[in-house]
């Protein structure tokens, strides 16, 4: 069973943006930095200058993870990525979702992709942006 990517449909980035800006908020409130109110503001701005035209937003690659045929999670790509290195890529997000969580989805399936669907990812290499929640653990499990 491989893991595969497609492009996310405009109601998938619809339901995935509110619930990712409501995450994004909830991490930073939870960090003690900013209120729940003021961290929603801030997650909102994020957001909005990360993918000002949602889907269309040039460099910025939505796709679901898809196993057997079903969505079972996200990979958010911003490429290319910092000004001066038009080689990198920048792994924004990368989730299962909940149901399919601790399954093995991930862990066993999933690697670089060797075909690029949709829109090409010609990077030579990728660095990952990872928030570390309050009380969690510094590595990962």
């Amino acid at each position: 069973m491989p893991l595969t990517l497609r492009p996310a449909t405009g109601a998938e980035y619809e339901a995935w943006a509110s619930r990712a800006v409501a995450g994004y908020a909830a991490e930073i409130a939870a960090s003690g930095e900013l209120s729940p109110e003021a961290a929603m503001a801030k997650a909102r701005q994020d957001h909005d200058r990360a993918m000002p035209d949602g889907l269309d937003t040039a460099g910025q690659l939505l796709w679901r993870l898809v196993a057997d045929g079903q969505p079972v999670g996200w990979l958010w790509l911003a490429v290319p990525g910092q000004p001066g290195d038009p080689d990198m890529a920048w792994v924004n997000v990368v989730e299962v979702d909940e149901a399919f969580r601790a399954a093995g989805t991930a862990g066993r399936r999933c690697c670089w992709p060797r075909r690029r669907p949709g829109r090409g990812v010609p990077r030579n290499r990728t660095k990952l942006s990872f928030i570390r929640p309050a009380g969690r653990p510094d590595r990962m499990a």
